[in-house]
């Protein structure tokens, strides 16, 4: 029998709620109907903008980051 499953799927940032929505539908709801599954769900997001970040964006980002208790999450 198959003991684990990964995935990683990259959604379009301009429809991302309906996106996880559709994600928690249609595979995180079938893995934890199963008695005894262990999940673990992470969000990574990679943002680039070739004229920089603004300093307000890059302050509150990094804050609110911290705020939500990111594990990573910094300019460079």
């Amino acid at each position: 029998k198959k003991t684990r499953f990964y995935g990683s799927v990259e959604l379009d940032p301009d429809k991302v709620g309906s996106s996880v929505k559709k994600v928690v539908e249609e595979v995180i709801q079938h893995l934890s109907a199963t008695y005894g599954t262990h999940l673990k769900i992470t969000l990574d997001i990679d943002a680039s903008n070739e004229g920089g970040f603004e300093e307000t964006t890059v302050r509150t980002v990094s804050e609110n980051a911290n705020t939500m208790g990111f594990k990573e999450g910094s300019f460079e």
